[in-house]
């Protein structure tokens, strides 16, 4: 099997996970392929499917006889998970927002990194997409607490926030 494609196996098979944990559609996690081959996964927004944030780019670094399998990923993001010892780490000095992470071929350590890398991403998404409250904004000033199940929904609602700061408005803990 060619080396891109048993990456996007991992990518999916990961995307399924990712989505089932934090029970949203497996459409929030896009995979998409570039023109120069390189596969890019974005999460989504809720409400309109939009490309908003970019999870990870990968690549096979010297695409024939290829070496590594390089992913740029967000700074913040290597900076929160853990990496392989076997993996090279490069900053680029003219790109202040992304690292390389660069995996020998052949190796499929990165079927770790690929989770938590998606895990993180989906777990810190803030969707530029909000709303006041849904339909369970009694029940959530109740238990002084978001109980959506959906997370990326509740993470749209500004009521949440409210909530998470102290802030009750209804039910039997109001407090402003």
């Amino acid at each position: 099997m060619d080396e891109i494609e048993n990456i996007i196996e991992i990518v999916s098979a990961m995307s399924d996970k990712i989505a089932d944990k934090y029970n949203i559609s497996k459409d929030f996690i896009l995979p998409f392929i570039n023109n120069d081959k390189s596969l890019s996964v974005w999460i989504t927004e809720l409400t309109t499917g939009k490309k908003t944030k970019l999870a990870f780019k990968v690549f096979l670094k010297g695409k024939k006889g290829a070496k590594y399998v390089s992913f740029v990923v967000r700074k913040p993001t290597v900076k929160n998970i853990s990496l392989p010892e076997n993996v090279s780490l490069k900053y680029i000095d003219s790109d202040i927002a992304n690292a390389i992470v660069n995996f020998p071929i052949g190796e499929n350590d990165f079927v770790t990194f690929v989770h938590d890398i998606l895990d993180y991403s989906v777990n810190t998404f803030e969707p530029s997409d909000k709303f006041g409250c849904c339909s369970k904004y009694i029940e959530c000033s109740n238990a002084k607490r978001c109980l959506h199940e959906n997370l990326f929904y509740a993470k749209a609602c500004f009521y949440r926030k409210n909530l998470e700061s102290g802030k009750i408005f209804y039910g039997e803990n109001k407090n402003i």
